[in-house]
Parts: structure tokens; sequence; C-alpha cells
């Protein structure tokens, strides 16, 4: 039996599994109220929302302290966890010199975070604070006021990177329950806390790699950065590339015709003297806009000074001809010698930064900081929503939404439509007016033993007899 503490607004909201369904699921056949006379079961779980994060550490010691009571959070297994302690998880990123062995004075931080951690969940934490850092509210949140200003009510959304859903906390909760979201995460501990705080989600606690995604009409990622060449592993022809510049592809072949990428981006994918990425991009997608970001905007969460380029581009069978971000050219800063995309230095992406020499990674190099540090919040805000608003944002239907499938029942006596049912594989599918389609949620995780004990409830209560 499932607890009904875990069976959430799905029962009385629906979630549809196609575009073409509008009728809410089991709403005229079962009132979870009636099922308990306890006030405490009659729990409705929606998908986290916030617009911040409530206090944002300055120093190294406040961020250890709130890693390590978000983990412990994480871990706690309980069954109402404080989401606002597991949002604030920000990745490992700030706190990276405890994991430096030469320094003694992190010494007993090093053991505390051991005590909490796995041997593999430990190394992965390591390895994580050079490779990603989360995303700023003031461009997560300017994105999704912008794409709603430019038409998008609901649909398909999808983050490869979610970590904690910095990218999938601000949009509001009337659009999270009309819409599919699915989001990736490898790194075990982070997928949990994703679980907790998107039960209505689709989660994959896999690399993105090995992620087969349906089209979806909107993703957002901010990348992990790793210069180790790697592959797609789902029959996509993507080889050889960099993990953050497979994002970008995958995620432009994963778009539907139309569709909307938005991505935070190392200055790198556009500066980089070679094209070859961006000669690939440019065949999938129209680049609608951008902001390069200064890197005084992510403070002391990173714990690095990289600039960002936030970038929307649009899916398209028709790319433009005369792209102008696909070639960089060559500047110079006293004796520095970098290169600057042409989209960048012509005004198309609005440049909130200045060149400036300083060091990163111990090596001498050119810098991105602010042109006004002042405000820089709202500046970041203003100029990623004049991009996203701008955007022309069509509805459409999904062909595989509407196909059929045959499937063999677990319990043929149970069919009804617009319900959820499960499959003699334990696959879930959803039947409409017309057939079965299969629902891509992984066995095993939150979602699909919500699912399963709707489907109990509903049999037990003879809703179908």
């Amino acid at each position: 039996m499932f607890d009904i503490n875990q069976i959430t607004s799905g029962i009385q909201l629906g979630f549809a599994a196609n575009e073409e369904t509008t009728q809410p699921l089991l709403t005229s056949v079962v009132d979870i109220n009636e099922l308990s006379n306890n006030e405490d079961d009659n729990v409705v779980c929606s998908d986290f929302y916030t617009r911040c994060v409530l206090s944002k550490p300055k120093t190294l010691v406040q961020h250890f302290n709130a890693i390590i009571s978000a983990i412990e959070e994480i871990k706690s297994n309980n069954d109402t966890p404080d989401l606002d302690a597991v949002y604030s998880f920000t990745g490992f990123g700030p706190i990276r010199e405890v994991f430096d062995t030469a320094k003694d004075n992190h010494a007993h931080r090093r053991e505390q975070l051991s005590a909490l951690l796995t041997k593999e969940e430990y190394s992965l934490a390591r390895e994580a604070t050079l490779t990603s850092f989360y995303t700023s509210h003031c461009i997560s949140n300017a994105f999704w006021d912008g794409i709603i200003k430019a038409g998008f009510s609901n649909g398909r959304i999808c983050d490869p990177a979610c970590g904690t859903g910095r990218l999938i906390a601000p949009i509001p909760t009337d659009i999270k329950s009309d819409s599919q979201i699915t989001l990736v995460e490898y790194d075990g501990l982070t997928f949990q806390a994703a679980e907790a705080l998107y039960p209505n989600a689709t989660i994959h606690n896999e690399e993105f790699q090995d992620v087969k995604l349906p089209q979806q009409d909107i993703i957002v990622s901010n990348p992990p950065f790793n210069s180790a060449l790697t592959s797609d592993r789902t029959g996509l022809n993507i080889n050889g590339l960099t993990l953050h510049d497979l994002f970008v592809i995958k995620s432009l072949m994963s778009l539907r015709d139309q569709g909307f990428f938005f991505a935070v981006l190392p200055t790198s994918f556009l500066d980089s003297e070679n094209n070859k990425v961006r000669k690939q991009a440019a065949q999938l997608a129209n680049l609608v806009g951008g902001v390069r970001v200064p890197y005084e905007l992510f403070g002391t969460d990173s714990a690095t000074k990289t600039a960002v380029d936030v970038l929307l581009f649009q899916a398209t069978t028709t790319p433009d001809s005369d792209c102008n971000w696909i070639e960089s050219e060559e500047c110079q800063l006293d004796t520095l010698i970098y290169h600057v995309n042409t989209a960048v230095t012509s005004g198309f992406i609005k440049d909130l930064s200045q060149p400036t020499k300083g060091f990163l990674f111990n090596r001498e190099s050119v810098l991105y900081g602010a042109i006004e540090p002042e405000n820089l919040d709202k500046q970041v805000y203003d100029a990623v929503y004049s991009v996203a608003s701008q955007a022309n944002y069509v509805d459409f239907t999904h062909e595989d939404a509407v196909s059929q499938v045959t499937v063999d029942l677990a319990n043929p006596e149970t069919v009804q439509p617009f319900t959820y049912n499960v499959t003699t594989q334990g696959e879930i599918v959803f039947q409409n007016d017309r057939s079965f389609i299969k629902c891509d949620i992984p066995q095993g995780g939150m979602k699909y033993k919500r699912i399963l004990g709707i489907i109990e409830i509903a049999n037990v209560q003879n809703v179908y007899s």
C-alpha cells in the first residue's frame, strides 16, 4: 500500500499526458479528502516555487554551514522536508578550498563532509567545485517573465542539468501544473533534492548523454563545464564534444520546430577561435539574442571570476544564412591576446561587461568585469527580460502525444478514459479517448510511485466498477 501523504495534487488537479487532453484526472471519481478523516493526511504537494533564496551566504563559513544543513535535510528521509533548506543547496563551488587537503584549517570541515557523504558522493562533490555553479534568480526570473510575456502558457519543459532547479523554481505554479516538466540530474545527492522539490516532474538520475527526450517546447540549462570530450549515447549523431557543447547541440536537436533553448554558457562558447560547434548550432537554430553577464554577479556563489553569456536560441528548419554569431575576432589587452564574438562587438549581444586583466585558475587572463557594479541584479534582469519578451512563442501540438501504442495492462478491468494505468512490464500509460500513450516516467522514482498510488486508491475504492 502507498502512504496517502505521498499522493499529490495530481489526483485533484490532474496531469494530462498530452496537450490535446484537457479533462482533469480522477477528479470526478475519487476525492482524496474522503479517504481519511485525519486532516494531516490530506496533504497536497505542489512543485516548489520561489523567485529568491531566503538567505544568501556571503562567507565560506556561511556557505559551508548552509551546505551542511541542506545535505542533512536531503538525507533525512523526512516526509515533510524543509524545502527552503533543500533549495538553498548551491553546490560545492563556494567551498572549493575546503577540499584542498593542503589547508589544515579546513580539516575538521572535510571530516564533517566525509561523515555525511559516501565516498562516491565526496569524490563527485570535489570534482564539481570546478565545473558548475548555480544560476542567479535575476536570470531565471527574467527569462520566465519574458517568455510568458511572449505568449508561453504551458507545454513541455526540460532542464537537462537541473541541480536544485534554479531555472525551474520561478515558473508560476499554474504553468507548472499545466506543463510536462522533465529534469535530468546526474549527481545522486542533488537528484534527491530535485525529487523532493519537484514531485510532479519526471526526473532522470543519469547523464544527459543517456537520456532520450521527446520533442520539447522549451529547454533551459546551465550545463556543467568540462573540457573532456564526450558523445551522445541515445542514437543522435553527436560525438567528440566538450560537455557544455554537447548540451547545446543535444538540446537544440531535442526541440520541436520553433521551440526555445535558454542557456547559461561560458563566454568561450561564443568567443572561441574554433567556430565548429557554433556552425553546427547555426544549422539547428537561430540566435534570438543574449546578454554577456560579468563575473561579479555570481560573487561567492561560484568562487571564481567567470563571466557567462545568457543566450536564447529558437529551433528552426530554415536557419538564417547570414548569422552574425559564428565568427570571433582577435583583440588585445596590453600583452594579452584574446578573441571576442562579432555578435558581442557589434552590439547584437547586450554586453554588461568590460575586459580587464586578472587571474583565473592561477593564470593571467582576460576577465569580464562589470561596467557598472551597482544594481547589477537589476541590469541583468532587465537585459534578459528584454531578450525573452521579444521572442515569438507559438503553441504546438506534438505528434507523439496522439500516437497509439499497444499495451498489455496488468489489470485490464480498470480501463477508463483520461486515467493512468500500469502495464504488465510496470510501465505507466495514460489513456485518452482514443488510445494509450506511454509516459516517460522512470520506474522507481517519486513520480512513478505516486502515480501507482493514485491507481491503487482508485482500485481500492472500486471507482472503475
